[in-house]
């Protein structure tokens, strides 16, 4: 996980022991998966691209 995610999740996991309602506390919980979900997506995508960017610059010096 990265530095953000964790952020993310401990924001989550405090906001479940606000007294309110259980339903916040399940909306709070998913949005936060979500966003989660999304960041971490975000990130792979990123490394994907740069892995995707050397193997490219490889192929041109070898041909």
């Amino acid at each position: 996980m990265k530095f953000i995610e964790i952020i993310i999740a401990i924001i989550g996991f405090i906001f479940l022991f606000i007294p309110d309602d259980f339903v916040l506390k399940i909306i709070v919980a998913l949005t936060t998966t979500i966003i989660i979900s999304f960041v971490h997506i975000y990130h792979i995508r990123n490394e994907n691209k740069k892995i995707n960017k050397k193997n490219n610059e490889l192929n041109e010096e070898n041909n």
